[in-house]
């Protein structure tokens, strides 16, 4: 019992000042209400029960630290949070001293501020209970640099959450240098069915509103996991400030929760995670049965939003969410509603999110921009987007993989010269695609618009999904791709589950495309060009049949490429490719079905180079139309017949692959090198012998032979015959 005493020194006493350590051991501590206990010393502070733990819960109130002290100890480290016989511990008197603070107990209630001032190696906090931690509202703990540790739930023995009241906050930055602030641990969540003051949800760790973590170019980790049956919340942010170099959030929801509202992580209204270095946000729900919204992630802005997560350098940012199950709908890997999320020193940004729902609404990631809660995904520089979402395989509907909407609001996703990778798939039951991008108008709210990259956009973009599907109220211009990078849409899987159509119906591209690709060497569903288009670099495209229902063109050296094995479509009226590179027909499997004559019927190609067949094909080549440029001339067939001049100007290659005939009378020259893969035959008759012009490269036989024939007219005695080439 301690009540109205100095301990240590005592102005104008004997001892004016002290170094002793001032240890206060007994069954329990008690102090007197309205009494004041002054502590002077620069020694440590110890209080701590005769045995293994207090024999009643002790309230600690009235003392007055001078501030010199070296360190605060209450409560045993060995016993008292073991989870055994521990009792609760309140400290109800603010502490400032010049050392480490350490609170052990059970349930721990930090009714006043902790202050050291110790520095980075002596100055940390270290708060352990066997069950709960509680920092008033209001409170701080404060450090010079010193770590600050919570860790409830002790050796995993009774459960408890971590609650900081409102406007409550952790400071561990100072003059002395930043130190590192972790709520709970990887191998010790805090885990608990805690709620707070004014909070109607419960879970591990509970930072209530307001609250402020800052760890300067210190270490911020939070984990947390909820046990309760309903509205349970690995971690729950509201309106909090977090600053840190690498910042950390794993939650994990309870799978006690049948009534639905189990989120991993749950960061909201104007929450601001801002990290130096990574910042890194898991979260997964384990609500079941029939329940609903059990989410991975969810990040839901205030009216006005601010930036939710940032980095402003160069490591990366990495959102992963895994949703519970139930029948109910909802369950969401990561769930965004005017989420803004940042990188303004080049990382890159990942979000991966998959659902386990067993109802509608299994959706790996959904973002959506609403009302005035725009959404915002961006990367400076040469940082990378990718977001990854998998729709529930036991979903019923609208499961899925990667959902963007921009409910009367813009929802955009941009970087500079970094890429854009948005990859879909989708779960199982109706109305489910691997990517969905959506508009939807209101009256008297603003025009929606959902936009990936914009006017600085270099970079590229890919949508990778089976079923892409755009939708806009009011037309393409709603949905916009703008980079003057490349743009590529291609199955996640082999192929596409349904036959493409370009342009896609309800989204704009930008002129400046700097390429275009659609599909990928094993799909098998059908490509169709409708509009005439235009693109600044090449077109690419995969499919079972390729359908030119219009013009195609390229600028800036692009060639047109299309990687199919059978005949070209669409050309019952005649279409023209316009390529500033090569003209490429290229078998998507092994051949093609069938023989193929160059120029294809109802087909101008105007190209700078031409490529028809690939290695493995086994049907015959005939070209029967000059062919000049600078792109080079590749041929694989079995036998290619070459009845036109073929010339490669500058330093373009020549490859015939498979026995080859040039006609008598027709040349052959290659600017750059020249390679032949099988036998090579010059023909000759009465108009002309065929000839092999200028070589600018080297020559290279794979295979073959080469013949050079000679006609020699009737009634003539003798003939001098040379070869057609000069030197060796």
């Amino acid at each position: 019992f301690v009540s109205g005493v100095n301990l240590g020194s005592l102005a104008g006493s004997p001892v004016t000042s002290s170094t002793a350590p001032i240890n206060l051991i007994g069954k329990n501590t008690t102090t007197q209400a309205g009494s004041t206990t002054t502590i002077a010393t620069s020694g440590a502070v110890t209080m701590q029960p005769s045995g293994d733990d207090f024999t009643a819960a002790p309230t600690l109130t009235g003392f007055s630290f001078s501030g010199n002290e070296t360190g605060l100890t209450i409560g045993k480290s060995a016993s008292s949070a073991d989870g055994t016989s521990d009792v609760d511990v309140t400290l109800s008197t603010a502490a400032s001293v010049n050392g480490p603070i350490s609170v052990y107990g059970r349930n721990i209630t930090l009714n006043q501020n902790l202050n050291t001032t110790g520095g980075e190696l002596d100055g940390d906090v270290a708060i352990t209970g066997s069950g709960s931690i509680t920092l008033a509202g209001s409170r701080t703990i404060t450090t010079n640099g010193g770590d600050v540790t919570l860790i409830s739930n002790n050796g995993l023995s009774s459960g408890g959450g971590i609650v900081l009241g409102v406007s409550a906050g952790i400071i561990s930055t100072g003059s002395a240098g930043s130190g590192n602030i972790t709520l709970g641990s990887s191998s010790n969540y805090a885990i608990g069915n805690i709620q707070a003051i004014g909070v109607s949800a419960y879970g591990g760790v509970m930072l209530t509103n307001t609250n402020t973590l800052s760890a300067g170019t210190g270490l911020v980790r939070l984990y947390g996991k909820a046990t309760g049956a309903a509205s349970s919340f690995g971690i729950y942010a509201n309106n909090v400030t977090i600053t840190g170099s690498d910042i950390t959030l794993i939650g994990e929801g309870s799978a006690a929760n049948t009534s639905g509202g189990d989120t991993g992580v749950y960061i909201f209204n104007a929450s601001s995670l801002t990290a130096s270095g990574a910042l890194t946000v898991t979260g997964t729900s384990l609500g079941t049965n029939g329940s609903s919204a059990n989410r991975g992630i969810t990040m839901f802005a205030a009216a006005t939003p601010v930036t939710m997560l940032k980095t402003t350098g160069i490591d990366a940012m990495t959102i992963t969410g895994v949703s519970g199950g139930g029948s109910n709908g909802n369950n969401v890997g990561i769930y965004g509603v005017g989420a803004h999320i940042q990188a303004t020193g080049g990382g890159d940004i990942s979000m991966n999110g998959s659902s386990n729902s067993t109802g509608q609404g299994g959706v790996g990631v959904y973002l959506i921009a609403e009302n005035t809660r725009t959404a915002m995904i961006s990367a400076s520089g040469a940082g990378v987007i990718s977001i990854t979402g998998t729709g529930s395989l036991t979903g019923t509907n609208n499961a899925n993989g990667v959902w963007i909407r921009g409910n009367y609001s813009t929802a955009s996703v941009t970087t500079e010269s970094g890429s854009i990778n948005i990859t879909g798939t989708k779960g199982s039951g109706t109305n489910a695609y691997g990517i969905i991008v959506a508009t939807q108008v209101a009256t008297g709210f603003p025009t929606p618009l959902t936009l990936f990259g914009g006017a600085s956009q270099t970079g590229a973009i890919s949508f990778n999904a089976d079923e892409v599907y755009f939708l806009s109220a009011n037309g393409a211009a709603n949905n916009q791709i703008n980079t003057s990078g490349t743009v590529t849409f291609a199955p996640v899987s082999a192929s596409f589950s349904a036959a493409q159509t370009f342009p896609y119906s309800d989204v704009a591209i930008d002129s400046r495309l700097g390429g275009l690709t659609i599909g990928k060497a094993g799909n098998t569903a059908n490509i169709t060009f409708v509009s005439a288009t235009t693109i600044a670099g090449p077109i690419t495209a995969y499919g079972g049949t390729i359908t030119l229902d219009a013009n195609l063109s390229t600028t800036n050296n692009g060639d047109i490429s299309l990687y199919t094995d059978n005949a070209l479509g669409g050309l019952t009226t005649v279409r023209t490719l316009t390529a500033a590179g090569a003209f490429k027909y290229i078998p998507r499997g092994t051949t093609f079905t069938a023989n193929v004559t160059y120029p294809i019927a109802n087909l101008t190609a105007i190209s700078t180079g031409l490529t028809i067949g690939k290695t493995t094909n086994d049907k015959n080549i005939t070209i029967n139309a000059d062919v000049t440029g600078g792109a080079g001339i590749e041929l694989y067939g079995a036998d290619v017949n070459i009845n036109a001049n073929l010339v490669t100007n500058a330093s373009g290659p020549m490859y015939l692959k498979g026995n080859t005939t040039i006609a008598a009378g027709k040349n052959i020259t290659s600017g750059g090198n020249f390679t032949h893969n099988g036998n090579l035959t010059f023909k000759s008759d009465v108009n002309g012998t065929a000839t092999f012009g200028i070589l600018g490269g080297t020559f290279t036989k794979q295979s073959g032979i080469a013949t050079v024939e000679r006609y020699i007219p009737a009634k003539r005695g003798w003939r001098l015959l040379t070869a057609p080439v000069k030197g060796n």
